[in-house]
């Protein structure tokens, strides 16, 4: 009896786009370069240091730690006063 060692597959991790305000997410090869919820410009990769976005539920860089969505301005006035 032959045994057989199948070979691993290599695939390419999907990429991602991500609105700074609401956080909505869009596969990289999606045409889609401004969120339709609110109008903001697609991150394609950190601001910080331009490691790409390969999670469509990131917070933070995987590489830097660097916030991917803006401070919520009405938390931000709630909280300082």
């Amino acid at each position: 009896m032959e045994h057989r060692t199948e070979e691993p597959v290599y695939r390419t991790p999907l990429r991602y786009r991500l609105c700074p305000k609401c956080a909505r997410a869009v596969p990289i090869s999606s045409p889609e370069h401004y969120c339709i919820n609110d109008g903001s410009w697609l991150l394609e990769a950190c601001p910080l240091c331009s490691a790409p976005i390969f999670s469509p539920y990131a917070c933070y860089c995987a590489s830097c730690g660097e916030a991917l969505r803006a401070p919520d301005r009405q938390e931000d006035a709630m909280n300082s006063g």
